[in-house]
């Protein structure tokens, strides 16, 4: 039985937005770098996968390519930006809403945009109510969650191992 001709074609290997070596940041699981594009035996030829080694938490995720701007994959941001997100560790936090659905939806909206400011002020904002509540154990989740973004993330953007990183986030929400 002969194939059909396919009307789509797939992106070539230099047109592609990202390659291997390249570091980037999945809206739901976080900062990584394209360890491989791989072409999985089991699928037709133009289903392609960034295969993304995350840096916090240390997993392996592959992302198909055709829709990896729909789903927001990006460049991790420039150390500019990421010494940007830190000094806004130490802004003055906003409220999150009082009641529990309401905020549980709140900080699940903030944490799928994939923006690292928003990410920072979301550690931030958790961190204060911590600081002023016991949290639910879904708030520590949600928390923890955030903050490993954002370590990943940041580390990859500053050249600085995750949990170096991560006692800079902690000075920087400590005020210091």
């Amino acid at each position: 039985m002969a194939r059909k001709p396919w009307t789509w074609c797939p992106l070539l290997d230099d047109e592609l937005p990202f390659g291997v070596g390249d570091r980037v940041f999945h809206p739901a699981h976080g900062a990584g770098i394209v360890i491989a594009i791989e072409r999985p035996a089991l699928h037709e030829d133009f289903n392609r996968y960034y295969a993304i080694q995350l840096v916090a938490p240390p997993m392996r995720v592959l992302v198909p390519v055709r829709t990896a701007s729909t789903i927001g994959l990006r460049a991790v941001a420039i150390p500019t930006a990421a010494t940007s997100a830190l000094e806004a560790l130490q802004s003055a936090a906003d409220a999150l809403p009082d009641d529990f659905k309401t905020r549980q939806a709140a900080i699940a909206d903030r944490l799928r945009t994939g923006n690292l400011d928003v990410l920072a002020m979301l550690v931030r904002d958790l961190a204060a109510r911590g600081r002023d509540r016991v949290f639910s154990p879904t708030e520590a989740r949600l928390f923890e969650q955030a903050r490993v973004m954002l370590c990943g993330e940041l580390s990859l953007a500053l050249d600085a191992a995750v949990d170096v990183v991560g006692r800079m986030i902690d000075e920087h929400l400590q005020g210091g």
